[in-house]
């Protein structure tokens, strides 16, 4: 979860997503979908932050680089999903659990060492992604950055909340 550590994907247990969507619309999660909810976890600043992982779709191409999210490749090059940096959330150890790829079916569990893979290879820009993006929206406040992303300092609050209950 450290910078140099390795990144692995996690789930996260639903009841603390549907608690810190009730104070953000940004906050987004796939309720009652046969997929987990899969991410990767970062330390940004003093907390744990689960950036979101999304199967890649033909509309992300328009997206103009920034440091909202990075694309995610397989081993041959083919954008296979994103991670939307935006979309973080802060979050307790208590509300995640390591994911499991044998439990997943071969051509799953396939995607998701291929999309591992290349993260860590990439955990540098990975971090530098997510911390700028918080950064904008935390300290230099971009109008842009404000509007698509989470509110970090709320959830943060509130995640503290939900840790103490």
């Amino acid at each position: 979860m450290g910078k140099n550590e390795t990144l692995k994907f996690y789930t996260i247990k639903e009841d603390y997503i549907e608690y810190l969507s009730r104070f953000d619309s940004h906050v987004s999660w796939n309720k009652d979908q046969k997929r987990p909810y899969v991410g990767i976890v970062l330390r940004i600043e003093k907390y744990l932050y689960f950036a979101p992982l999304y199967s890649y779709k033909v509309g992300y191409d328009k997206y103009k680089d920034n440091p909202s999210f990075i694309r995610v490749e397989d081993r041959k090059g083919k954008k296979v999903s994103i991670i939307r940096f935006a979309e973080m959330i802060p979050v307790p150890k208590t509300a995640i659990q390591l994911l499991d790829f044998n439990s997943r079916g071969k051509k799953y569990r396939d995607l998701l060492q291929a999309e591992i893979d290349f993260i860590n290879d990439n955990r540098n820009a990975v971090y530098l992604k997510a911390k700028k993006i918080y950064k904008n929206v935390i300290q230099i406040k971009v109008p842009f950055f404000i509007s698509i992303s989470c509110d970090f300092e709320l959830l943060e609050q509130k995640s503290k909340e939900y840790f103490e209950k």
